[in-house]
Parts: C-alpha cells; sequence; structure tokens
C-alpha cells in the first residue's frame, strides 16, 4: 500500500485535473483508489485504535512530519524577535557551550543534531556573520573548524531561554499533561540512536 501526501494530492489535482487524478489514483499502480485513501486520512480515533500496526506506524509518521509543519514556524517566529533565525541555533549554542572553552568542532555537532553538512554550515555562515560563533582552524586536522560562542551569544542566551520555554510551554505544555509529555518523550526518544 503506498501513502500520498494531501500536498501530493493537491499538486497531482492541479496538474492532471480532477478526471485525471481520479483515474491516476485507481490504476493498477496502486491498491487503494483515492476515496478509499482520504477515507483511510479521516477516520475516528476508535476506528484507527483497530487497524493493524504497519497503518499506524504510517499514521504516527504523518503526525510527526505535520505536527513539526504546525509547531515549527511558530517556534521560528518566538526566537526570531530576539535575532536567532532558526530554532536549531539554540541547540548549536547549548552544543558548544557543552564543549568547553576549548571550543566544539563543527563536525561532532553536526552529527549529534542530525544535520546534513550543507545545511550546518549554511546555519553557521548565518550565525558567525551575525557575530555569535567565531570559527578557529583544528590544529589536529586541518580540515575540521572548531567552534566558539562569543561574548554576544552569552549575552543572548540568557534572553533566549526564556522566551524558547515560554513558546515551548504556550505550543505543548498546555496541551500535554506531565504523564503524556513523559510517554511522549520515551517514545520519541525510540526513534533515534
Amino acid at each position: 500500500m503506498k501513502i500520498i501526501s494531501g500536498f501530493f494530492l493537491k499538486e497531482m489535482h492541479k496538474q492532471l485535473g480532477e478526471t485525471s487524478c481520479m483515474h491516476y489514483f485507481t490504476c493498477s499502480t496502486y491498491t487503494k483508489p483515492l476515496i478509499e485513501f482520504q477515507q483511510f486520512a479521516m477516520k475516528p480515533f476508535e476506528d484507527i485504535a483497530l487497524e493493524e500496526k504497519d497503518k499506524l506506524v504510517s499514521r504516527v509518521w504523518f503526525n510527526l512530519i505535520r505536527s513539526h509543519r504546525y509547531l515549527y514556524p511558530r517556534f521560528e517566529r518566538s526566537l526570531r524577535q530576539l535575532g536567532i533565525e532558526n530554532p536549531i541555533w539554540y541547540e548549536i549554542f547549548l552544543e558548544i557551550e557543552r564543549a568547553g572553552p576549548e571550543g566544539a568542532k563543527a563536525s561532532d555537532i553536526q552529527e549529534c543534531l542530525f544535520m546534513a553538512q550543507f545545511n550546518m554550515s549554511r546555519h553557521l555562515s548565518r550565525m558567525e556573520k551575525k557575530g555569535f560563533i567565531s570559527r578557529h582552524p583544528d590544529e589536529k586536522d586541518g580540515r575540521a573548524q572548531i567552534l566558539r560562542l562569543t561574548p554576544q551569544a552569552f549575552n543572548a542566551e540568557k534572553e533566549i531561554w526564556p522566551q524558547y520555554f515560554a513558546t515551548i510551554q504556550k505550543e505543548l505544555g498546555e496541551r500535554l499533561t506531565k504523564e503524556e509529555a513523559l510517554e511522549l518523550f520515551r517514545l520519541l526518544s525510540k526513534l533515534y540512536p
């Protein structure tokens, strides 16, 4: 069975038109016609609870990415008020700070935060331009970079965390009980190494 996102359906509809789009999803390459897919996406929770594991896991995936798309812009807007272009910057700050006065290797942070190299480089360039970090060649490995926080970053961090924390409470804390938060934390922790 193939699962199709709502965005993909809309794009197909725009490109192919309603009749062609319906034909595309009812042809032999798909095991479910479009109508059945829509029913799959809109079932009540009681019915979802009775589904097979593979369908439930698919639903988990779509809920994860939709939650991300819904929440991430809210966090970005909140932190942008303090000159932080992306919430990942705060995590980069923390990893550099944890490394101590010697600084942290960019490649170690990239690996720790599960970031693509090009993405990491883009964020580091912007952070350096804003005066939050400094980059230094690694004396032991000429290809590596050591990152250090600037005094400006330490000052900004004092303002960032209260704002970030308030946004977390507003967007998540008001929707989850303590027990739900603990269970969600436990379950999400199983999804990465």
